[in-house]
């Protein structure tokens, strides 16, 4: 009978590498209660082989009050976070703002850039740069700043065309962008007389389901519909 089998469910594992074998095994991975006595042990060997299978499981390691915990341990977060992107969201602050998990972090999955420090997303171009060009909508979580670079934002919509959405206004009207927009969807070029002339719109492709009009003229100003400064920049 396999160990995985409902059968052994409440037998107790009783060596670590028996435990460690039994996590890669089975599909439940560190969350199965045979393994919980190992994990409130905060035992780093088996930690590892279930990160290493599901990333995202880094979230019930146990944390403790001087956070000596295994969410601090680069090599564990480092495996979590290239197995899922996602798994940053449970790293230590400390972690958080480390470019080299934060880099791995969001090269598996853009949008894991909202978990990273704030001082990273506001001043780490190429972090950014990575996590726009495995998804363009990352964008949204950049700081302003650069947010108004034509480099990244030209990389979040050749990825994704709905990240016009999260540019900076002045990249909303960049040339280069708008034409990378339309190379991607000529439909999306339209002429609004109630809009006051030629737009870009983006409808149904964005987050928010609205439109979204990016006029070709920088004179002229976005009148509505363009996702607000997010508050934690102000």
């Amino acid at each position: 009978m396999s160990s995985s089998s409902n059968g052994n469910d409440d037998i107790p594992i009783t060596t670590v590498q028996e435990c460690i074998e039994f996590v890669k095994q089975n599909k439940k991975g560190m969350l199965h209660s045979r393994v919980k006595p190992w994990l409130e042990k905060n035992d780093r060997r088996v930690v590892l082989a279930g990160v290493s299978k599901y990333g995202i499981h880094l979230a019930h390691t146990v944390k403790t009050e001087n956070n000596n915990c295994l969410r601090n341990d680069k090599q564990i977060v480092l495996v979590a976070v290239q197995q899922n992107g996602h798994a940053l969201k449970f790293a230590s602050e400390g972690l958080k703002q480390d470019p080299d998990v934060v880099m791995k972090a969001v090269q598996q999955s853009g949008q894991a850039l909202q978990y990273a420090s704030l001082y990273l997303r506001r001043n780490n171009k190429a972090i950014v740069l990575a996590a726009v060009r495995q998804n363009g909508k990352a964008l949204e979580h950049a700081g302003p700043l650069l947010r108004e670079k034509e480099e990244i934002v030209l990389e979040a919509v050749r990825q994704n065309k709905a990240a016009l959405q999260f540019a900076g206004p002045s990249c909303r009207s960049n040339t280069l962008v708008i034409i990378e927009v339309v190379r991607q969807d000529p439909g999306c070029l339209k002429f609004s007389s109630s809009l006051g002339g030629l737009a870009v719109v983006l409808s149904k492709e964005s987050s928010s389901s609205r439109q979204v009009p990016v006029f070709c003229d920088p004179n002229k100003k976005v009148s509505h519909a363009i996702k607000p400064i997010r508050s934690d920049w102000v």
